[in-house]
């Protein structure tokens, strides 16, 4: 028997809620890290809340460029399946 299945079939729902919150934790931080990198100090203040693959996009930036921008950039992020891109232009 793998570690991988004993490990599945040994998580008891707490665990497995533990697991959540943690790639949870983690996809947000990596959504951060991209948004910071994309080079425009603006986006650094929009915040990305993750949840079983999807991503929403939660903010307001200037130009509506600058929301393609933000959603280009999080595209790439691993465990991103579906971006809701709610950023407000203003």
């Amino acid at each position: 028997m793998s570690t991988i299945y004993e490990r599945s079939v040994l998580l008891r729902p707490a665990d497995r809620a533990a697991d959540r919150a943690a790639d949870k934790w983690a996809v947000e931080q990596s959504v951060q890290i991209a948004l910071h990198r994309s080079g425009y100090a603006v986006l650094r203040r929009v915040i990305g809340e993750f949840d079983d693959g999807r991503l929403t996009l939660r903010g307001q930036v200037p130009t509506f460029y600058l929301k393609q921008v933000a959603g280009s950039a999080v595209a790439r992020v691993a465990g991103v399946v579906w971006i809701d891109n709610q950023l407000e232009v203003a």
